[in-house]
Formats: C-alpha cells, structure tokens, sequence
C-alpha cells in the first residue's frame, strides 16, 4: 500500500481519521506532563496527530491541530501545570519556533495530501478513458456493454449492437503529416463518430487506430443506418495546411439481444465482421495502400505535386502491351514518371500512395486521363488504333464526379470511348458498389474498357465477376510465378484462364519479365503479354515514331529489350 492508498484510506473514513487523531493528541499530551528534562524532546510527538490531521482533512485540518498544540506547548500553560516550574525567556523563543515548525508542516503536508487526492482522483477518471481524446477506452466500452446487457431497461425487442471502427490509413496518416496532427484528425473523428451515432451511444477509442461503438436499438436497421453515416464520415476530408487528407475506415458490426452473448463474444464478432470486411475491400486490414516512408518531408512532396505537373516534372510514360493472337500492339498502359529537381527519379511506389491520402489524387488522376485522351487522339489521327488505360486508385472511385467527367473528355478530344480503358486492382474491385458500381456499368455501355489490375483469384470469386463491368483480368505474374519462373499452381492458373474466358474476358499476363514466365503464361492461353521482356515504357513521342508503320513495329519494340523477346515464342499469327 503505498501513501496515496493511506491517504484515500482516511479521507474515505472521516470518522475513523478523527478517532486516530484524537488518540493520537491525548496519547503525546500526556507524554508532556513527565520531567522537563526530556518533556522538550517529547513534544515533537504532537507532530503525529497534526500530520494525520493534515493527511485526512487537508490543510484546514492540520493548521487547526498545529495551533491546538502549539496552545498547549505555551509556557503560559506549563508553569500551571507543574509546580515550581519557571517561566523563561528562552521557553518563549522554543515555542515560537516549534509553533511555527507545527504550522509549517501542517500547511505543507495538508497542500501535499490534497495535490495527492486530485491527483488519484484524475487517475481514476483516466482509467479506462484514452488519454489523447478523453474518450472510454476498451474497458471502459467492456464495462458498459456489460452494464447494457445485463440490464432490464430496453424496451421488448431491443438488441444491444457493437460497432467496431478501423482507421486503416492511420499508420500512413501518421507518417505523412506527423503523430500530432494525425491525432488531432483522430479527435476530429471521435467527434463526428458521435455526431452520426444516437444520442445514448457509448463511443470508446479501443486502440490507436480503432474505436468502439455500443449502443441499444430494434432490429438490424439502425446498424445499417450507421454504416451509411459512417462511409459519409470517411469520404469527409480534413484540413491540415491548407490540404485536405482522409481518414480510411472499415466497420464490422455484432448484436444480440439483452441478457444473450457475453460483452466478450460481441466484441469477438464485430472485430471479426470487421476483419472481414477489410480484407474484402483492400486485401488486408491496411486497405490495400503501400506503406509509405520518408517522414515529414513527404507532406512537401505531396504539395509540390501540382507545381510537378505545370512544370513538366512529372511526365506519362506508356508500356506497350502484346496481342499474342495478331502478335500486334494495339494497348499502352499509361504510368507517371517525375522526375524532381532536387530529389531525382521519384518513384511512382513513394509518390502515388502519398496522393492516395490526400485529396490530390483527384486532381492528378484527372490530368492522366486527359493527357492519355490527348495522345490518343494525335496517334488515332496518324491511323494508329491504339487504346490507352490509365490506373484508378480507390479514393478515385469515391469521388462523385470524376467517372461522369470521362465521356465528356473524350468527346472533347475527339477520341471514341473504347480508346480509353481503366484499371482497377482486384483488392478494390471488390468495394464498388452503389453509385460507383453503377457509373461503371454505365461507362462499360458505352464502350469504355475496365481491367481488373494485379490479378491473382484469392480476393474476386471468377463468378462474380460476372456481375462487374469489366472487360479483362490482368495476372500478376510476380504473385502467380515462383523465383524460377514457374507457375506455382499451375492447375489453379489454367482454371482461372478457362473460366475468364467463358465468360468473355480477355486474359492478359503482366509483369512478364523473362522468358520462363513467358512461356508459362503463353501455355496457359493469355490473350495478352506485358512487361519488360516485351517491352519497356515509352515516352510519348517514341511511341509515334516506334508505331509509325504495321509492320516494323513489332520487332522494333521488342528489340528494345534483352534477346529473347516474346515474339520468338508467340504461335503465329491468326490467318
């Protein structure tokens, strides 16, 4: 026990702190009617009851004790007492002196006894509260789930419903514009978590980068209701100098009935349903995002971003793709390059999911589109029928607008709407739904192209994709290949390829580096190659030149890169 416990222990007990005190004054005022020899000594034993005075009742109590004994350590009280006592100059300046110790101790100890209280005091309202947001932490959520399903308040058919809230770009948030604004972003959160809850929700921060939602309602709707309200939340940005940045969440929800499942069990399962989620919408609890380095010079480097393109920092590269069947290359994939002033080559893994955190993205997937229309319409009007496709990270698809800005962008070039393609990573696919999903399915009708990018069957059902506009699978080959080059399931990649096409969808192998791969994938029936061992990207105006004429630029391309090329293995062409 250590002396806070003491001193919660008397001023708990009033009554029993005074019994001691009272003791412990009677006990030292007898011990001054012995000798004067040795009565000075024992009198700093009225120091006892004044510190326990001090300790239970503050610094009020000690003063009022610390004068009750100095009044009877007066040597006008003494000589009364004991007979043929003197009364000496030298007594007056001993009992000022202990007088003033008395009072002094008092007023320190009761000031000490009362930072004390305070003190545990605040502890005990922080237990079980995060210290950051002053919001309930995982106990404090434990102990009120507990409470609600226990009791008997609810009305006939209310359930108890468990929410758990992930931020999955906390790590990245963190990096990108430090721990102090990423958690000031955190309390913003807290706040508008609460503002789309009902008003009797207990709302906890569980970890760092998870909150805890509990509240009573009826049936499964106001769950529903709550996820609308919270994507709503996530899709918010945050202002920090000047740049919006977001907050990516996934949600899982758990419910049951009053006096059904443990707190525990509907903890289990909402973070499960979340896991669940998470892992449908990004491939992992991460949301699918490169983990991004660097440290706070990243937050300059997200700002320099649109400076990059005015200046032509930041250019659009196109990597060829090879129709194994017209052994033609009729596709380029449209890639950014930037090229800093000071820093040198960026490459796309530093700087793309740093635009991915940020409302930049937008802005920047925008003008991809629009120079990949533009230079389309130049090699379109020169007789090439080239299509381009441009990436699409998933805060584009959250963007209300940008997919109903596509059709007006290439009327405007002039460009006919299957000259443009998008690609989709198959850890995103997934997440369209809704008004997204329906764009899609609106741009696929009217000839717009969508490729399901980095393709490996673990994530997106081949079945399901049935219902999703899209028009090719993109393989990737580093995921599917061994370090050898070989396939590692072989008999799980000839049924992806099988089943893709019986339902329509070219099968394209990219990331085609050597030519085992090559070989493997050419067996398994892809109507599509691309890679290095194809051919490298190309800056813009090398693909005029490379494309100039049907017949050479086959071999052309494919020269460009070590011996060993694809076409010595591609069968030959159709007709």
């Amino acid at each position: 026990m250590g002396v806070s416990d003491v001193i919660c222990a008397l001023q708990r007990n009033p009554g029993v702190a005074a019994g001691l005190v009272v003791f412990a004054l009677l006990s030292n005022v007898a011990l001054l009617l012995v000798d004067d020899a040795v009565r000075t000594i024992l009198s700093l034993f009225l120091l006892a009851p004044i510190l326990l005075a001090a300790l239970a009742f503050g610094w009020l109590g000690g003063l009022l004790l610390a004068v009750l004994c100095s009044a009877l350590l007066s040597p006008l009280v003494f000589p009364g007492l004991l007979e043929g006592s003197a009364m000496l100059p030298l007594d007056w300046v001993d009992w000022g002196i202990k007088s003033i110790w008395f009072v002094v101790i008092a007023l320190l100890v009761g000031l000490l006894a009362g930072n004390a209280r305070d003190m545990v005091g605040q502890i005990n309202r922080l237990r079980g509260t995060d210290p950051l947001t002053g919001m309930p932490d995982l106990t404090g959520a434990r102990k009120h789930l507990e409470l609600l399903l226990s009791s008997n308040a609810g009305g006939a058919g209310e359930d108890i419903h468990v929410t758990q809230i992930q931020v999955t770009n906390y790590n990245q948030l963190k990096t990108l514009i430090g721990v102090r604004r990423t958690e000031e972003i955190m309390g913003q959160l807290c706040q508008r978590i609460m503002a789309v809850m009902p008003p009797d929700a207990h709302v906890n921060r569980s970890e760092p980068d998870l909150f805890t939602v509990v509240f009573a309602g009826s049936g499964t709707v106001p769950v529903k209701q709550q996820f609308k309200r919270l994507q709503e939340v996530s899709d918010a940005p945050y202002e920090v100098d000047g740049m919006q940045v977001f907050t990516d969440l996934v949600a899982g929800s758990a419910s049951s009935p009053r006096g059904g499942a443990s707190a525990e069990r509907l903890l289990a399962g909402a973070r499960e349903q979340m896991t669940v989620r998470g892992r449908r919408r990004g491939g992992g609890l991460d949301g699918g995002m490169t983990f991004i380095d660097g440290g706070p010079a990243n937050l300059d480097l997200l700002g320099e971003v649109g400076r990059a393109i005015e200046k032509g920092e930041i250019r659009v590269v196109y990597q060829p793709v090879l129709d194994l069947r017209t052994r033609a290359f009729v596709q380029l994939e449209a890639l950014a390059r930037w090229n800093h002033p000071t820093r040198g080559l960026v490459p796309p893994s530093k700087f793309i999911p740093l635009l991915e955190q940020s409302d930049v993205v937008h802005e920047f997937t925008r003008w991809m589109i629009q120079e990949a229309i533009n230079r389309v319409a130049e090699w379109r009007a020169l007789g090439q029928s080239l299509t381009v496709s441009v990436n699409l990270t998933p805060r584009n698809l959250m963007d209300r607008t940008l997919l109903q800005e596509i059709p007006p962008m290439l009327e405007k070039g002039g460009v006919s709407r299957d000259a443009l393609g998008l690609e989709i990573s198959e850890q995103v696919i997934m997440s369209l739904k809704g008004a997204q999903l329906e764009r899609m399915r609106e741009l696929k009708s009217l000839g717009v192209r969508c490729a399901v990018d980095s393709f490996v069957g673990n994530r997106v059902p081949l079945t399901h994709l049935r219902t999703l506009p899209v028009d090719t699978i993109k393989l990737d080959v580093a995921r599917l290949c061994d370090d050898n080059g070989r396939l590692k399931d072989a008999e799980t990649s000839r049924i992806i390829v099988q089943m893709a096409h019986d339902l329509g969808l070219e099968v394209m192998a990219s990331g085609v580096e050597n030519p085992v791969q090559m070989k493997e994938f050419i067996a398994l029936g892809c109507d599509l190659i691309q890679g290095f061992l194809v051919a490298r990207p190309l800056e813009a105006d090398k693909v005029a030149a490379v494309l100039g004429n049907a017949e050479g630029h086959r071999l052309e391309l494919t020269d460009t890169v070590t011996p060993g090329t694809a076409l010595s293995h591609a069968p030959p062409a159709a007709g």
